[in-house]
């Protein structure tokens, strides 16, 4: 792969380490690397309650895991348990983008998740010292003093790169920091199992590739493109191939949510449901109401959204009430093909709270026969 006419910036993932719990450990006055706290909620319909985040102290004296329930744990005085607290990690997460700003401008900027932004600083990373290894330091002695937060960050040419190494890079040093470059990905990433510790790649995807005899990133970087496109589609297949080169031509303002075509349907269960059979009778109504409204226009849609709004503030092991899953859908499929997908996710995404609200989503609309544009704006084959 050439590179020479790839981006080479500068960008940094910023992650909040054990987000949650270091949240509740530094309004408490503790330090959440020796602090051993998990947050734990409890439903109406076990007794036994979940982990969804655990302090690394946690992980380290106790083997303590996110999803790990209440009978896993071990009965020491040492050990704090507390309940979530949403509104409070969301205020943080305001605070924390604030500080972003003082290292860079907004437009370069992107809050990724409620505990990871992507930061470019491509144009200000040099006023910091020589390397880049400066400008990192002051953003993590500055979350650290400011608020008590530790930080991984993952440093890269792109934004794809910088990811990869947060993921699978940072956590194994003892700064928190990891860096990645184009040349550097057959080294420390290509051999990396199983793909499923890859960012972007799924369960289904992964299963996929490994019955193909692809069980890592060298694989498939060897792999046919042609080959990936003509399994998976063009985009998934493309995003496969582009991902193991470590290929990212988007820019921070492109991944902004913007206005697009789509369609959506949904309906509110008053009272709340924990009954499997009514929830997909009612996912199933609710797709096959859609597929009709698409027929009628001849459109198609490239991206397919299921989500689901729990009842009573229940938290889900995505540590969220409100919550969906999105999946690229390939140039030609079947309504049947599509209603699989849909209950597939559904089932990945509930794990027995009463949900309140359904919904089903077809974005980024075409005429039927189109053809869709590159994920990565120019054509890479």
């Amino acid at each position: 792969m050439n590179y020479q006419h790839e981006p080479h910036g500068l960008f940094l993932v910023v992650d909040m380490k054990s987000f949650f719990a270091s949240v509740e450990c530094t309004v408490r006055g503790l330090d959440p690397l020796t602090t051993p706290l998990v947050v734990m909620r409890e439903t109406r319909h076990t007794a036994h309650g979940m982990i969804v985040a655990a302090s690394p102290a946690a992980k380290q004296l106790f083997g303590i895991h996110n999803r790990d329930v209440k009978t896993d744990l071990t009965n020491d005085d040492r050990l704090i348990i507390v309940p979530p607290r949403m509104h409070l990690y969301e205020e943080k997460n305001r605070q924390l983008n604030r500080l972003f700003l003082e290292f860079v401008h907004a437009n370069e900027l992107l809050p990724y998740s409620i505990d990871e932004s992507i930061l470019d600083v491509t144009h200000h990373w040099q006023q910091y010292g020589p390397s880049v290894d400066n400008i990192v330091r002051a953003i993590q002695r500055r979350f650290r003093q400011h608020l008590g937060l530790v930080t991984s960050v993952g440093i890269g040419d792109n934004p794809l790169l910088a990811k990869l190494a947060l993921d699978l890079l940072a956590k194994h040093d003892a700064n928190f920091v990891g860096r990645l470059t184009y040349e550097q990905l057959p080294e420390k990433v290509w051999q990396i199992e199983p793909l499923t510790n890859i960012w972007g790649i799924g369960p289904q995807t992964a299963n996929k590739l490994n019955r193909l005899g692809i069980h890592n990133l060298g694989d498939i970087a060897h792999s046919d493109p042609n080959a990936l496109q003509a399994i998976f589609g063009q985009k998934l297949g493309t995003s496969l191939y582009a991902t193991a080169w470590g290929i990212d031509r988007s820019h921070i303002d492109d991944a902004r949510p913007r206005r697009q075509k789509s369609i959506s349907n949904s309906k509110v269960l008053n009272e709340g449901s924990m009954n499997e059979n009514e929830l997909v009778r009612t996912f199933k109504d609710v797709t096959n109401h859609l597929l009709e409204r698409l027929h009628e226009k001849n459109l198609a849609a490239s991206t397919l959204v299921v989500g689901i709004d729990l009842a009573n503030g229940f938290y889900d092991r995505s540590q969220r009430s409100q919550f969906t899953h999105n999946e690229e859908l390939p140039d030609k499929i079947t309504d049947q093909e599509v209603w699989q997908r849909v209950n597939s996710n559904f089932h990945q995404l509930w794990h027995g709270d009463a949900v309140k609200k359904v919904l089903v989503s077809f974005n980024n609309l075409h005429q039927q026969g189109d053809t869709q544009l590159n994920l990565f704006g120019d054509d890479l084959l």
